[in-house]
Parts: C-alpha cells; structure tokens; sequence
C-alpha cells in the first residue's frame, strides 16, 4: 500500500526548476532590425553629433567636448533613443509584451539623450538671441525652461521604470539615472532664488554621484549575472548590446566624476 502511494504521489520540482521565473507575457525579442529602425538609429546618431557640433561652434575651445565624452555619448544615446522608439512601437502592437532587459536599459539612455540634446538646444539659442552670444542672466522664464528640462527628465524615468514592462528586480536599476539628475531642478532654482540652502543640498548629491555610478555598476552586472541564471528564456544580441552599451556609458560617467579622463 505504502508503494503504491508514492508511485500516485506527483513528481516534485527540482530546485534548479524552482529558480527558473515564469513569465505569463512573452517578451519582446528583436534579432533582425528593418532597413527603417537603422535609418531610425542614422538619423538619431546625426542628432547627438549636430548638438554637439553646435555647442562646440558656439563656445569656441571652452565648448569642446572630450573624445571620450563624445564616444561614449555617441554609443549610448542614439541607441537609447532608437530603443525606445522599437519598444513603444512594440507596445502599442503587442500590448504589454515584455521587454529584454538590455532594451529596457537602452530606454532609459534614451532620457539622457533627451537631457543632452534639449540642453544644447537651449544653451545655443539662448546664446544666439543675448548679445555678445554670452548666455543672458537667469529670468524667471529661463529658469522656467531648465526646471521644465530637469522635470521632463525625473518624469521620463519614473515613466520608462513603471511603463514599461521587464522583469521587476531590473526596475532598481531605473534609481541611478533618477538619482544622477535628482538635484538638477533644486540647483537651477536655488541659484535662481537664490538660495544657499537648496544649492549646499545640491551639490552634496553631485558630489556623491561616483558613489550611486558605483554602486549602478555593480547593480548591473549583478542583475546580469542573476538574470542569465534564472531566466528560462533564451537573451537575444539586443540584451546583451543593451547591458553592454549601458555599462560602457557608467564606466565613462564614473571616471569621469573621479577625474580620470
């Protein structure tokens, strides 16, 4: 009788088994980009090197961006941007797919894309309409247009970390870009005010940006590492160029806050 109860008994699950997560939504899986998505990427490209080129055309030397700067700014942006650009399109077809988490991490680059060009995009026009082409003093409607810039930026990574389906641990990494311009809106306003108190605030967070970079990158590579082992689903090449592009991008930001390049 004790025989026959244990052949009746179901087989267990393995513990292997057990740590594998189960996903009720397929996720999105890009391996072939159409000839429209590179010309998406081209022009993307084209738009981070002319903002570039802009700055640097106004301010002379004082606007030259470092090589380093500028590769890694050229490898992560254009990606982000195109990115995000596959993942509404994918949304908006599928409803809810889920995304790898090496394209949701290129999303979110697509908000520091948006933070770099928009900021150009301001510092050159505002240069081109003061005179001298020296940027105007601070008014209340351009502090206006930096606290606008700084909001749309918050609210673009609250936006791609909740939106934006993926796997719910990798939703931590979406505190290192909110952390990183957390204290831009305070500081334009406390120079505005001004005030002494919300700049010393301020510059308290900038000054341990290395430590959230640092601990950014070591989130990453965790996540990574835990992702590929207890995902049954098999990464495609976007994962991995995601994770890849979006690492490169943290290093430069943390040598460049310790003053290594």
């Amino acid at each position: 009788m004790k025989q026959k109860s244990q052949e009746m008994e179901p087989p267990r699950p393995s513990m292997n088994a057990s740590l594998k997560d189960e996903h009720p939504q397929q996720e999105v899986s890009v391996t072939q980009l159409s000839l429209l998505d590179l010309f998406i990427w081209i022009t993307f490209a084209a738009a981070v090197c002319a903002a570039n080129q802009a700055v640097r055309r106004h301010f002379g030397e004082f606007g030259l961006i470092p090589p380093v700067r500028f590769t890694a700014e050229l490898i992560a942006f254009p990606a982000g941007l195109t990115a995000l650009m596959l993942a509404v399109k994918g949304q908006l077809r599928h409803r809810r797919q889920v995304l790898s988490p090496g394209m949701w991490l290129l999303c979110l680059e697509a908000v520091s894309a948006f933070f770099f060009i928009s900021t150009s995009l301001i510092i050159v026009t505002l240069g081109n309409l003061a005179r001298g082409g020296d940027l105007p003093e601070p008014t209340p409607f351009l502090v206006g247009i930096y606290i606008l810039r700084d909001l749309i930026t918050l609210l673009g990574i609250a936006a791609i970390a909740v939106l934006l389906p993926v796997r719910a641990p990798w939703r931590m990494i979406a505190l290192v870009p909110f952390l990183y311009y957390l204290p831009m809106p305070f500081f334009t306003l406390g120079v505005a005010i001004p005030s002494d108190a919300l700049i010393g605030i301020s510059m308290r967070i900038m000054g341990s940006r290395h430590y959230i970079l640092g601990g950014g990158i070591l989130l990453l590579i965790g996540l990574a590492i835990w992702d590929n082992a207890t995902t049954r689903n098999r990464r495609d090449w976007l994962h991995w160029l995601g994770i890849a592009i979006v690492l490169q991008y943290y290093v430069y930001l943390l040598a460049s806050h310790l003053q290594w390049v």
